[in-house]
């Protein structure tokens, strides 16, 4: 089980943070676009206790080449950064991944889509990311919490304030304020 350490962020200028990633040696790694999708119990039960189920397609714009996973996310640890304890899987059949949990008594609650824009900066994952209605955001997700402190005072990110709440629950407000006009956020949904 790993621990995820990471900071999020609304990115106000990409362009802006874009150059200082190549002045600081950072160098752009994929460009990724992915199907989300979360699962739960019919009452909630993970959402209840803070945690997430998730099946995650990525389709990397470079190539054809796909990856699945399935990825549980614990319940957040008490600290300024986002912090979790997560297991992944990666599985070869999505479809049969969804299956799988839908066997288990798991419904899927939610669904968006989000284009990731990864770089490398030393030991560090810059992550640029856009999602339909919602906007661009930038996470750092890195190896300890003074790293990602670090790289976001390098990327002169330090002035803008950590957005605590993941993309599921983020997504999960936007739906729930357009109620009756969408159910999931995709790149070619309108509100």
């Amino acid at each position: 089980m790993g621990l995820e350490i990471e900071a999020k962020m609304r990115l106000l200028d990409r362009p802006r943070l874009e150059s200082s990633l190549v002045e600081s040696g950072g160098r752009r790694s994929l460009v990724i676009d992915e199907t989300n999708r979360y699962f739960d119990t019919p009452e909630l039960a993970l959402y209840k206790n803070g945690e997430g189920l998730r099946v995650r397609t990525e389709q990397y714009a470079d190539s054809n080449d796909s990856v699945s996973v399935i990825t549980h996310k614990g319940p957040r640890l008490s600290a300024e950064l986002k912090m979790r304890h997560e297991v992944q899987v990666q599985v070869t059949n999505c479809n049969h991944a969804v299956q799988l949990l839908g066997g288990l008594g798991y419904q899927q609650h939610l669904m968006f889509e989000k284009r990731r824009h990864r770089w490398c900066l030393e030991d560090c994952l810059v992550e640029i990311d856009s999602l339909p209605q919602l906007g661009d955001f930038v996470e750092i997700e890195g190896p300890s919490e003074s790293r990602v402190y670090d790289v976001r005072r390098q990327l002169v990110l330090d002035d803008r304030p950590f957005i605590q709440e993941s993309y599921a629950s983020l997504v999960a407000a936007y739906l729930k304020s357009h109620k009756g006009v969408l159910d999931s956020l995709v790149f070619d949904s309108q509100p």
